[in-house]
């Protein structure tokens, strides 16, 4: 039976490669000939949805009436590359990621990257992520969202990491525009970090996906950055727990 998992998982991952190099493909090509972000809402939700058909993923998505009209912040907890493709998937909103910027490396796929509007993070360089995050203050007040991992990378092992960056905050705040925490379970099972082949245990993965309230920035300062982030850290966590 494990072998039978395995095929599987190799002729998916082909068809998440060809899903990409398609999709993206596509993104480069269109995004730039029409200019309309709806155009990448609907590429990314296909390459999304493709690869969770592939992998046989089946998402219990709970919380859409908590997803604000206006631009926000979105934080989920970050434990697997298949932490992306399931919000891509699911997610009935406009919203870019954070990547770390090494990927914008990558070619084609940097381009790709590039041509979503993705945030370019580069984790050794404070400061100017903290300058990134204001530059795109003005995006977000356009109407966009931006979806960035609450602990800064994947954790090794599932749950809501002990302790978050304190960048997605300062952005929120400097922004006064809401944080939209999302909770992801079951998605490390899929595809834990350091492991090569995904799904490769059982033909069929439940993950769960919760986008809790908004939690409003307006009025609060930096000097509020500690509280908020700890409040929004226990209720990822309890919430979690709660699934």
């Amino acid at each position: 039976m494990k072998l039978i998992f395995i095929v599987r998982s190799i002729i998916a991952s082909g068809i998440f490669i060809l899903a990409t190099v398609v999709y993206g493909g596509l993104v480069i090509v269109l995004a730039g000939l029409t200019g309309n972000p709806k155009v990448i809402d609907i590429l990314s939700w296909l390459w999304g949805r493709t690869t969770e058909l592939a992998f046989n993923l089946h998402v219990h998505r709970e919380g859409d009436e908590n997803l604000p009209k206006e631009g926000c912040l979105f934080i989920f907890n970050h434990t697997s590359h298949f932490d992306i493709i399931t919000i891509y998937g699911q997610l009935k909103k406009s919203a870019r990621f954070g990547a770390k910027i090494e990927l914008f490396k990558i070619p084609l796929f940097g381009r790709i990257l590039r041509s979503t509007g993705m945030l370019p993070i580069a984790r050794s360089n404070r400061e100017g992520v903290l300058k990134l995050y204001e530059d795109s203050i003005v995006r977000v007040r356009n109407g966009e969202s931006f979806l960035l991992a609450a602990e800064g990378t994947r954790q090794t092992s599932p749950g809501v990491g002990a302790k978050f960056k304190s960048g997605p905050f300062i952005f929120a705040i400097n922004g006064q525009f809401p944080i939209v925490p999302v909770v992801l379970k079951g998605a490390t099972e899929c595809l834990p970090k350091g492991q090569l082949l995904a799904c490769t245990d059982r033909w069929r993965h439940d993950i769960k996906l919760k986008f809790l309230p908004p939690i409003s920035t307006v009025g609060l300062t930096l000097d509020d950055r500690a509280r908020l982030q700890e409040e929004t850290r226990d209720l990822m966590a309890k919430a979690y727990e709660e699934m």
